[in-house]
């Protein structure tokens, strides 16, 4: 599975709905490069997380696209195993 990350794979982009998901793609150019939206589960993000091949170790929460423009800063999210631990509590 693909999955979009930002910041050369440090960043995983999670969003709260379809519809911040979809305008954030559309707003950054990538449906035109073939990107889409995935409902995902938290098994699901989890094991995108624990990949060998993830890189990311930052999940930001509903982004702006326009936080990703030219910006040297790291964006406001939550480590890796904070998210971890935030996402499987609220499932229990």
């Amino acid at each position: 599975m693909d999955v979009l990350t930002l910041n050369d794979g440090k960043t995983l982009p999670v969003f709260s709905g379809e519809g911040e998901a979809e305008l954030f793609l559309w707003l950054r150019g990538n449906y035109q490069r073939g990107w889409g939206v995935h409902r995902s589960s938290a098994e699901e993000l989890a094991f995108v997380l624990s990949s060998p091949l993830s890189h990311a170790g930052l999940v930001v929460l509903d982004p702006s696209a326009e936080i990703f423009e030219g910006r040297d800063t790291e964006p406001p999210g939550l480590g890796r195993e904070e998210f971890l631990e935030w996402i499987f509590s609220r499932d229990l």
